[in-house]
């Protein structure tokens, strides 16, 4: 996966961090409190590379105080 391979990339040259995306990986409940949503299969890959590479999520801190307000709407 080229974003495992960038975040181990940067690790390995001694550089931080900073991944800002909107990735469609809906990460849940699990991982961020009130998320509506389950986990996707995008999800579960994000998780992966946070959970190996020992990321944080900002979303599920203490500094995240939005609301998740993910919708789609579409005409018929």
């Amino acid at each position: 996966m080229k974003l495992l391979t960038e975040v181990k990339n940067a690790k390995l040259s001694d550089n931080l961090v900073c991944i800002q995306m909107d990735a469609n990986s809906k990460l849940g409940n699990q991982v961020i409190k009130g998320d509506p949503f389950e986990m996707s299969v995008n999800g579960k890959a994000l998780r992966d590379i946070i959970s190996s590479e020992n990321l944080i999520v900002i979303n599920a801190t203490e500094k995240c105080k939005g609301t998740i307000i993910r919708f789609r709407k579409s005409k018929t």
